[in-house]
């Protein structure tokens, strides 16, 4: 991977001769990783930039986050926002109620109550019910608790996947629980630039985790991926990196006023 400040001389040009999709993902690449997922607050200077952004480009935020959490988290109107890992889609001319993912609700409903009555005594265990996903932190359970939690949670959770009803996948401390279908955030950003009619245009997408992964993977030819990582030799399908969240609203910060 290149950094991607030493590459912005031959990138630059590309930037103002076409249209342009910037997307982003929401933990750990717009807003620092946190403890608890409410503390995970986009900062002033963000929001402006993101404003200036949306002004000149065509801007998304897709996060694993529900869709009416990512977007109050952000509160920036007329850009898009993929919840769900893309389960959950809004815009300008964006429906993603056609997409026909929401007869996964009543599963993932039963699966959280039965974790949530299952790990209820661990001190340290958040069972979030994002409607059409789920996610299991278990950050802050301490190291002597944490077996527990994990041989607890596949007992539950491993029926439903024998099943194909989900699947599972995990991250930084975290459990993610999906439905079982061929959709990932990279279909996601496919599907938001074709329905915007965007199909010829540049994508730009930044990403800090294993699910932006199946952005990166995605990408065409001339597209631009984004590592947002300290760890220069993380495999990685992105050919760029930053290294931290202040150095993607930096670049942002400069890809907002180009000219």
């Amino acid at each position: 991977m290149e950094y991607l400040p030493d590459s912005w001389n031959k990138l630059v040009d590309v930037f103002l001769s076409t249209s342009v999709f910037v997307f982003l993902d929401y933990d750990g690449t717009l807003t620092p990783i946190v403890d608890k997922p409410e503390n995970a607050v986009l900062s002033a200077e963000s929001m402006r930039v993101l404003r200036r952004l949306r002004d000149k480009y065509c801007v998304g935020i897709v996060s694993g986050r529900s869709l009416e959490d990512v977007r109050s988290l952000v509160g920036v109107s007329g850009i898009y926002y993929a919840g769900n890992h893309g389960l959950e889609v809004s815009g300008p001319k964006i429906n993603s109620k056609a997409l026909g993912f929401e007869r996964f609700r009543p599963v993932i409903r039963e699966i959280c109550s039965n974790l949530k009555s299952s790990l209820g005594d661990v001190d340290g265990v958040l069972v979030e019910d994002k409607g059409l996903t789920a996610s299991i932190h278990y950050r802050l359970v301490s190291e002597r608790d944490r077996g527990r939690v994990e041989g607890d949670f596949w007992n539950l959770v491993g029926g439903y996947v024998d099943s194909g009803d989900v699947k599972v996948t995990s991250g930084k401390m975290v459990f993610e629980i999906r439905p079982s279908v061929d959709w990932d955030k990279g279909r996601a950003v496919k599907w938001v630039v074709d329905s915007a009619g965007g199909g010829d245009s540049l994508i730009v997408y930044f990403g800090d985790d294993r699910t932006d992964e199946d952005v990166f993977r995605r990408l065409g030819e001339g597209d631009v991926g984004v590592l947002v990582s300290e760890d220069e030799g993380i495999e990685s399908g992105a050919g760029y990196f930053l290294r931290d969240v202040d150095e993607v609203i930096e670049f942002l910060s400069v890809l907002s006023r180009l000219e």
